[in-house]
């Protein structure tokens, strides 16, 4: 019995090295076949496991003609998951605070408040907390619309809602007014059956700020493959066709490890503002406390914009943390 259960031990702790150093290996390769992009978002976990596979694999293996298979193989999937994960938070740690004049910054923030989450007060004094100028919602349903409204409108009577399938439900409030622009995908009706919305709009020019765009989407989970990637060219179409100074923001679904992500920065000639900053997931939706480890949520910019790093606020019972970011324009 000793000896079987010795065995089947010796088995699972081998297997799942195996499967994780597997993991952290072929989403590093994702690069030449982007279906294993997949596997970076989670290279996290793959990072931890290979440090446990790699300091219990000496100790639980001694003896065993696999140890130092799987010993090589731990390290081999450390080292790329490390590859993958510690740039992204040392690009945090670098990231500077600009000097703004107060006068003539706005602040964005981005805030998937959770399709389940009925704490309509909670949600209203998380964005009213962080006073942002212009806010965009995912997963922003009728029921939230209905309850959050008359909680917003006072502070932001600038208003535009999105509604068909599944992602589609995002909304954009303001301060300040707005115009939808070329690149806009925002049907206002259930009847609407795409799977996603973009809102893309432009601030014009006031004595307080010049023009500038926003636009904001939910996307997809990255599985399938396909569905996700066909939604972030869409995205991209959208972005090329705004001119002038522009931020991105909403959740998309997607992490920074990812391969994905960093094709779609790089093809719509965006720069990153939240870096290394987890936002999923957040307490209290889990049945166990678990400190945030994902950062699906994001938030870019391109052309003449100067953006403080992103912070987080608070969750306001969502299982997403919001981010916000104060920014000004510089055309001049």
């Amino acid at each position: 019995m000793r000896r079987a259960l010795t065995s089947f031990v010796i088995f699972g702790f081998s297997a799942a090295a195996g499967f994780v150093a597997l993991a952290a290996i072929v989403g590093f390769l994702g690069f030449a076949l982007w279906p294993f992009d997949v596997f970076n978002h989670l290279q996290p976990l793959w990072l931890i496991g290979g440090g446990v596979s790699l300091v219990f694999a000496p100790l639980i293996l001694r003896r065993q003609p696999v140890r130092g298979f799987v010993i090589a193989l731990s390290a081999t999937g450390f080292l790329a998951a490390t590859a993958i994960v510690l740039p992204e938070y040392l690009a945090g740690l670098q990231q500077t605070e600009p000097e703004l004049e107060a006068s003539e910054t706005q602040r964005l923030m981005t805030f998937n408040i959770y399709a389940k989450n009925d704490d309509l007060n909670a949600l209203a004094l998380s964005v009213l907390e962080v006073d942002p100028d212009i806010v965009v919602f995912q997963e922003f349903w009728r029921w939230h619309r209905a309850g959050l409204e008359e909680r917003l409108r006072k502070n932001y009577p600038f208003a535009l809602h999105c509604q068909g399938g599944r992602r589609s439900f995002v909304a954009l409030y303001a301060k300040m007014p707005f115009a939808p622009q070329p690149g806009n995908n925002c049907v206002d009706s259930l009847a609407a059956d795409q799977r996603t919305s973009i809102i893309s709009v432009n601030f014009p020019a006031t004595e307080q700020h010049d023009s500038f765009s926003i636009v904001t989407t939910h996307l997809d989970w990255p599985i399938p493959t396909d569905r996700q990637h066909g939604q972030m060219n869409a995205l991209i179409d959208a972005i090329q066709q705004v001119d002038g100074p522009l931020l991105v923001a909403g959740d998309f679904n997607s992490t920074p490890y990812s391969y994905a992500l960093k094709n779609l920065v790089k093809r719509a000639g965006l720069k990153r503002i939240a870096k290394g900053i987890p936002t999923w997931p957040a307490p209290p939706t889990y049945p166990f406390k678990m400190p945030a480890w994902l950062q699906l949520d994001q938030i870019m910019s391109r052309g003449e914009i100067i953006a403080t790093p992103a912070k987080k606020g608070p969750s306001g019972g969502s299982d997403h943390y919001p981010l916000y970011t104060d920014f000004t324009v510089t055309t001049e």
